[in-house]
């Protein structure tokens, strides 16, 4: 459920929280399944939210925040706070998202893109907790997009600088090729190396 005017945007219930926002800002796959940094950091602590209260500002100049609220009976007992600064204006995009569970450490992701029209640059750092522990899992992105018309391909890269979680540190990539039908609807070839593994996937994706 969410109302909004010129004074903002309020929601409420199961959504996209603010700190996948912050993310989707300059992530270079547009936060796809395989996104790299989606899938190697967790959009810090996760995609959604449920039972959220969240205000969202009007976008002033390319800027906009946006604050939201979990309470304790609704999150295993412990609330949560979940907030991003977005600043995207032509060329640049920059996002800040952080989180935090009261009993647990502070989630939080960095990250911003240029695009110089034939081409795209992004970067991130990232800093996450497992949930209830403090085993941290740190690290940073750096990736491109080289658009050729309709064509399109993107490698995307994370490094670990730390990792408790899993006791040993990755470099986790994508590479993604993808060609427009349309102005929002595409076909796409993706492989992604995560944690040692590797995965493929091709497919069809329609923006709404």
């Amino acid at each position: 459920l969410w109302i909004g005017g010129n004074w903002g945007t309020f929601k409420m219930g199961r959504t996209l929280n603010p700190t996948f926002y912050s993310v989707a800002a300059w992530e270079l796959t547009g936060t796809a399944n395989y996104s790299v940094v989606g899938n190697t950091y967790g959009y810090s602590g996760g995609a959604r939210n449920s039972n959220q209260f969240s205000y969202k500002t009007p976008n002033m100049g390319g800027f906009s925040a946006e604050l939201g609220y979990i309470m304790k009976d609704d999150n295993g007992g412990n609330a949560k706070w979940d907030l991003n600064a977005i600043y995207a204006n032509g060329p640049i995009a920059v996002g800040l998202g952080v989180n935090k569970t009261k009993g647990d450490k502070t989630n939080y992701a960095l990250g911003g893109k240029y695009n110089f029209g034939s081409f795209a640059v992004a970067a991130s750092y990232n800093n996450v907790y497992a949930t209830g522990t403090d085993l941290k899992r740190r690290g940073f992105s750096l990736g491109g997009t080289a658009n050729l018309g309709a064509f399109a391909v993107t490698l995307d890269l994370t490094r670990d600088t730390k990792n408790d979680i899993t006791g040993k540190k990755y470099t986790n990539g994508v590479l993604e090729g993808k060609y427009a039908l349309s102005k929002r609807t595409f076909i796409y070839a993706a492989y992604l190396r995560l944690n040692s593994t590797n995965n493929y996937g091709i497919g069809l994706r329609h923006n709404f």
